[in-house]
């Protein structure tokens, strides 16, 4: 007698499809001509405490004596809450004692930037000027990298994937887009904490699909940026012209998603 075959499908079979991963449709970026650096400031955010309102401005000042070709940098500043996230190439976002919030809205915004082809650099800041500060600065954990951390998990901008965070290696192309950084980024901005404690000594990372999307870092690079007579002042901004040059590699690299 002929038994009927089942007409349960063969799922352990190896002919069955592999369906491709949907990618939007992307064009060719310009990486000459004008590019934007934009700082965020967010309700309740105090100059020289959560931010430093020079940071960026001297940065571009710095990239504009470098031989970047038709490249040219000009620096924004703008409300985190109405910010509309058209396209800039670098984000910068600074905090400290501020609480760091978004609306829905927003937060789509971000995560819709991001994964688009943006890059955010996010930090955790302190006024070496101060002594309580000083002694606060390079330590893990702090407010402002909870909230940011919590922001980046969120289902609207990064959801999953906004968990995975990666150290920044020493070999790693940040550290080496420009100027030379192989003992890791500079720490400068962390001198002053209390004697034995654990400090950071590493950069952060989030990827989407193989590509950085935001860089977080506890080691108060910025505050050198900002304030003229910082100790080691020339090595942050040489770092912060790595972040700009990293950003319009992979901003050529990577195109731009409608």
């Amino acid at each position: 007698m002929v038994q009927a075959q089942s007409a349960v499908p063969d799922t352990l079979s190896d002919a069955r499809p592999i369906l491709p991963m949907a990618e939007p449709l992307r064009y060719p970026r310009r990486i000459d001509g004008v590019q934007r650096l934009v700082a965020l400031r967010y309700p309740m955010a105090t100059d020289r405490v959560d931010h430093f309102q020079p940071a960026v401005p001297e940065l571009v000042a710095f990239l504009g004596k470098m031989d970047l070709a038709n490249t040219r940098f000009v620096h924004e500043e703008h409300s985190l809450d109405s910010f509309a996230f058209d396209d800039p190439l670098l984000l910068v976002l600074t905090g400290n004692r501020a609480v760091l919030r978004m609306s829905d809205r927003q937060k789509k915004l971000l995560g819709r930037y991001l994964k688009g082809g943006g890059l955010l650099f996010a930090e955790d800041v302190r006024d070496l000027g101060l002594r309580d500060a000083a002694i606060d600065a390079g330590r893990p954990g702090t407010p402002f990298d909870r909230l940011l951390k919590a922001l980046m998990a969120h289902p609207s901008v990064l959801g999953p994937g906004g968990e995975a965070w990666r150290p920044v290696t020493r070999d790693h192309d940040l550290l080496h887009s420009f100027f030379q950084f192989p003992d890791g980024p500079p720490l400068s901005g962390t001198a002053g904490g209390r004697p034995g404690e654990a400090r950071v000594t590493e950069l952060e990372m989030l990827e989407y699909r193989g590509r950085v999307v935001v860089v977080f870092s506890d080691l108060n690079i910025s505050f050198a940026w900002g304030v003229p007579d910082a100790i080691g002042r020339t090595r942050a901004l040489q770092f912060g012209a790595n972040l700009v040059i990293f950003a319009l590699a992979q901003y050529a690299t990577v195109g731009s998603a409608h």
